[in-house]
């Protein structure tokens, strides 16, 4: 299951590092060097599900960061400078929104499940430790 995951976040991230070049190769000049498209070379996605009601994806680049709402791909935290408003569109017409789904629910279920393990060595460990009602 995790390794699906990663294979819908690989996609994912492919799919924006090729639209934002795409965009970004459209609006340079002739003869204009292609070393400022080197930074999206090391663009990293993922998606953030610690709180279910609002599932963010986020986007980092070069030393940059930034998370979007899954619902609607608005940013809610960070900044990307002038590239975020290539995520919003990369987002709203070039993003598959059921592969984007299908990897927040990956995630979702893969934080239940650490979460539930923490939480019952937690209790183990309070139970070791209780003095014996007499």
């Amino acid at each position: 299951m995790v390794d699906i995951e990663r294979e819908e976040l690989h996609i994912l991230q492919n799919g924006l590092k090729n639209f934002i070049l795409k965009e970004k190769s459209r609006y340079m000049r002739s003869g204009e060097n292609n070393q400022n498209l080197m930074k999206y070379r090391g663009l990293k996605f993922s998606i953030n599900a610690e709180n279910p009601r609002e599932i963010l994806f986020v986007v980092r680049i070069a030393a940059l960061e930034a998370s979007f709402r899954l619902r609607d791909g608005i940013k809610v935290l960070g900044s990307l400078g002038g590239d975020e408003r290539f995520v919003y569109q990369w987002f709203i017409f070039n993003c598959d929104k059921s592969l984007m789904k299908k990897a927040a629910t990956c995630s979702l279920k893969t934080q239940k499940s650490s979460v539930n393990k923490h939480s019952a060595t937690v209790e183990i460990k309070n139970g070791i430790f209780r003095k014996p009602n007499a």
